[in-house]
């Protein structure tokens, strides 16, 4: 049995911190020989920081209403056929659209307090902090497909040489 691809979609070019958990992710599962792919827009920092052994899909996202970039979007699932599609903020999530029941499930990761109407059509959420976890379920998203997955590696307990002694 092979893995099953993952096709991560970011809208951005600048790296913050959702970019920076994008790349994090999506660089670790390719260093892990896992099947990968990233939806991304051309020549920002993101696609610069991103693995050279990871597959892009290089889409402009100039906004929720681009229907070239949702076209391409929807090209490239049909054709690579992705397990799932993780969308990151409102651009990428606003995007892509796919049928629940499909073969594609489509998780949507946000990481603020957003208006709900962009992100409903999705199969599941992830929420960078439990605030924004509770402000889905709040929401009316189904409590059993919102999942909490923090931005930042939390950083090791360093001790003094006195300390370990």
């Amino acid at each position: 049995m092979t893995d099953p691809l993952t096709l991560h979609v970011i809208g951005g070019r600048k790296l913050g911190g959702a970019e920076r958990f994008y790349v994090r992710l999506a660089n670790a599962l390719a260093a892990n020989n896992l099947p990968v792919m990233a939806g991304v827009v051309e020549g920002g920092e993101i696609d610069a920081a991103l693995s050279a052994t990871i597959p892009r899909i290089y889409v402009p996202q100039i906004g929720v209403w681009d229907l070239w970039s949702r076209w391409l979007l929807g090209r490239a699932i049909r054709q690579h056929r992705p397990a799932v599609v993780l969308t990151y903020m409102g651009r990428a999530t606003r995007l892509v659209h796919l049928s629940i029941g499909g073969p594609t499930v489509h998780i949507a990761r946000l990481g603020g307090f957003y208006n709900l109407k962009g992100y409903r059509h999705a199969h599941a959420w992830v929420g960078n902090t439990l605030g924004v976890c509770n402000y889905l379920i709040a929401g009316g998203l189904p409590a059993d497909r919102v999942f909490h997955i923090g931005n930042f590696v939390d950083t090791p307990l360093t001790w003094s040489a006195e300390a370990l002694a």
